[in-house]
């Protein structure tokens, strides 16, 4: 090997070793050590082995981040953030740190659309084509309408080609930069004879019949809620959620947030924390992208909790929050790891056992960002989990295995930290 070559080899292993020390993450760099002589005094000795645990458990899973709210009742009894929101600067994350939600926001764009039921806007079982600019239809069974009830509850018979299949996934990519309004992209999509129209978007089987996951029947839920109100979903869900709920750092629209608290995404490759940029996925927001924090997303989590009120302030009624949380349908087909089996469907909400007893909410996961929401109705606990990272393929991944492991175990501390009252 020449000199040459031996210095430039010698300069790229220097610059990796930076890399790597600047990008990884200390499990002792979780914590905030500025007063931590203070801190070890207020804490019993329960409190530090909590977070012994969950340090542990986010390292394990890779986590750059975590913004953690447990709540009781109507109150959020515990919080706290571990980790960077910005790994490469060392950037602490705080109570401030806004987070993408993922497809979380189904339980927001639902809670918008059941409002607009609430109203007598519609009807739960009117064809959806009384209310939409463009028709839509299973072409396989022509004759069925699709209905408010089939959407909300994952039973419209439309499939995520274009998610869990590579052919999809390219047809999305030739709409980057993606498009602004939505009407285009469904009718492109899912009507025959549209530029990507293909058949794989439309299930076998008859709407109302079965029930499969379908993030794209939840862009037609937004659709709704734009339509039918005569408003854009982020003007609608700040007018009639977001404010009366004090979810101030919440938006649909990434441009009316403080961008200075926004969490950098990141993938994790080769031991590297790897930056995404802050993407902003238009008019895919309607089924996943919600920004917030942990605290204001516990807020809305607590009106669900309690029958659609918060700090005395109603945004849904009584019978309207339990017909949103009843399950109606049970996952016929599963597209997800064993954390995510065995769910079943209210409107917007799932039902599923992810502990040793059923729990009710929703989960999100996209490039750089997982959110978990969920309750115990039982025992009238809950909790909200932030963090900014996830793998571009981590569904394909067997280590999304460790981390669904990670993440039940995180789950149990977090119920039995909402319990400790």
């Amino acid at each position: 090997m020449s000199k040459k070559i031996k210095q430039i080899f010698l300069f790229f292993t220097i610059q990796i070793i930076i890399i790597s020390s600047y990008s990884s993450i200390t499990t002792a760099e979780y914590v905030d050590k500025s007063n931590l002589p203070e801190l070890l005094k207020e804490k019993s000795f329960n409190d530090i082995l909590f977070d012994a645990k969950m340090i542990s458990l986010l390292k394990i899973g890779q986590y750059p981040s975590a913004s953690i709210c447990a709540i009781q009742d109507d109150e959020i009894i515990w919080s706290k953030t571990y980790g960077f929101s910005k790994v490469w600067i060392r950037e602490k994350a705080d109570a401030s740190s806004i987070y993408m939600i993922g497809s979380t926001t189904k339980t927001i764009t639902a809670t918008a659309l059941m409002q607009l039921y609430e109203q007598d806007k519609f009807e739960l079982d009117d064809d959806i084509n009384d209310y939409l600019p463009f028709k839509i239809r299973n072409p396989k069974y022509p004759d069925v309408p699709i209905t408010f009830r089939m959407l909300l509850s994952h039973s419209s018979s439309i499939y995520d080609y274009c998610i869990f299949k590579l052919i999809g996934l390219l047809d999305v990519l030739k709409f980057i930069p993606f498009p602004v309004t939505i009407d285009g992209w469904l009718t492109d999509v899912l009507i025959p004879g549209g530029r990507f129209y293909r058949s794989g978007y439309w299930l076998d089987f008859s709407p109302g019949n079965r029930s499969t996951y379908s993030s794209i029947g939840f862009l037609l839920v937004g659709c709704l809620v734009e339509k039918i109100s005569g408003k854009s979903i982020a003007d609608y869900c700040e007018e009639n959620i977001f404010q009366p709920l004090e979810m101030f750092n919440t938006s649909y629209d990434m441009d009316r947030l403080n961008k200075q608290n926004m969490v950098t995404p990141y993938i994790h490759r080769m031991g590297l924390y790897i930056p995404l940029p802050q993407y902003d996925p238009a008019c895919f927001t309607l089924m996943g992208g919600v920004r917030s924090t942990s605290r204001d997303l516990a807020h809305f989590l607590i009106a669900h909790m309690n029958n659609g009120t918060y700090k005395g302030v109603k945004i849904l009624e009584n019978k309207t929050v339990e017909l949103m949380h009843n399950t109606i349908y049970q996952e016929s087909i599963n597209n997800f790891t064993a954390l995510r089996k065995n769910r079943s469907y209210g409107f917007g909400w799932f039902s599923w056992d992810f502990l040793k007893f059923k729990t009710q909410g929703h989960c999100g996961m996209q490039p750089g960002a997982v959110c978990f929401m969920l309750t115990d109705k039982k025992e009238k606990t809950g909790f909200v989990f932030l963090s900014n990272h996830l793998d571009v393929l981590g569904f394909f991944e067997p280590k999304l295995i460790i981390k669904d492991g990670c993440m039940q175990i995180i789950g149990k501390l977090l119920f039995e930290k909402a319990r400790e009252n």
